[in-house]
């Protein structure tokens, strides 16, 4: 993610005007790292900031995708997040808790990814790869 100072700066700094709306949202995602718009949702009225519909949830989180600082990732559940962190990077899934936590192995995205750059898939542009790996937690004693 682009780096600033604070939301209303890192939104001008991406070509988008720093609305509540969006200063909401952004700083929502900020704290969550990962999250559906239902959790961003959930967020912004235990913080006292319930004005806010799902529907311009939705928008602004185009928006901040459009501008990039968000990625969009279907997670295995088959329900759409929305990832602060825009580098390549893997996740870990657990199907217990329905939670993405972020998994930086850089020798497994070089690895998968100089793979299928030298596989040259038959009409289809590489644009970048996401990993997730699915599992359970082990619940600690």
């Amino acid at each position: 993610m682009k780096e600033a100072g604070d939301t209303s700066e890192l939104l001008n700094i991406s070509g988008l005007k720093a609305t509540a709306q969006r200063i909401a949202v952004l700083d929502a995602m900020r704290l969550l790292g990962h999250a559906s718009a239902d959790d961003i949702k959930q967020t912004l009225e235990s913080s006292g900031k319930s004005g806010i519909s799902v529907a311009t949830i939705y928008n602004v989180l185009g928006d901040l995708k459009q501008a990039g600082l968000l990625r969009k990732r279907m997670s295995a559940n088959n329900k759409m997040y929305y990832d602060i962190t825009v580098s390549d990077h893997c996740h870990i899934y657990d199907e217990a808790s329905h939670t993405i936590t972020d998994f930086n192995d850089t020798e497994l995205m070089k690895l998968v990814s100089g793979y299928l750059k030298n596989k040259k898939i038959a009409n289809f542009d590489l644009d970048h790869v996401e990993i997730q790996i699915v599992g359970k937690f082990q619940k600690t004693k």
